[in-house]
């Protein structure tokens, strides 16, 4: 259990590959494989397993750098809204939450600048009125990387620094 002023949660990785990559975070996180042939439905798989436990909120592997600030306002909101999303600069979420099983996300054009859309489509099709966090940038390309550098969180420098490097080898004549 993770506790600040006002949050305390289960943190769970919801992880698709080999799990022993994971293996640093076992002390501060729970493990549960991503179920499903393609995002939509491993997220949505994801979601109804943990859901029974109250509410959910996912942030994707490239939101590291969100402030905690961020992620208890999307846990606040879920007290009065059933979804919560963090709309992305590309078109996509950095975050959602959901306080019930509703199923927003099987066969919507993951990856795409069309998926907040897409999403909050569907989510007023099951007559939900979603909330919207402030919009962020994730991390897609090294350029978003570079940009939002100062505000990766500090155990991030080492893959930074090793990425940097790969790069400069593979660009090197």
């Amino acid at each position: 259990m993770v506790e600040s002023a006002r949050l305390v949660a289960r943190r769970v990785i919801a992880y698709d590959g080999d799990p022993e990559w994971f293996n640093p975070w076992l002390d501060r996180f729970e493990l549960t494989a991503q179920v499903g042939v393609d995002l939509g439905e491993r997220l949505w798989n994801t979601f109804k397993s943990v859901l029974g436990n109250g509410p959910v909120i996912c942030i994707g592997s490239d939101s590291p750098h969100l402030d905690a600030r961020l992620i208890e306002r999307a846990v606040q909101m879920l007290d009065e809204y059933e979804v919560v999303l963090g709309p992305s600069t590309d078109g996509g979420y950095y975050l959602v939450g959901l306080n019930r099983a509703v199923d927003l996300f099987q066969g919507l054009p993951m990856s795409t600048p069309k998926l907040l859309q897409a999403t909050l489509a569907r989510a007023s099709v099951h007559g939900l009125q979603p909330a919207l966090l402030p919009e962020q940038t994730d991390l897609d390309y090294w350029e978003d990387v570079l940009a939002l550098r100062a505000f990766l969180p500090a155990h991030s420098a080492n893959t930074v620094a090793q990425l940097e490097m790969q790069l400069a080898q593979g660009l090197a004549p």
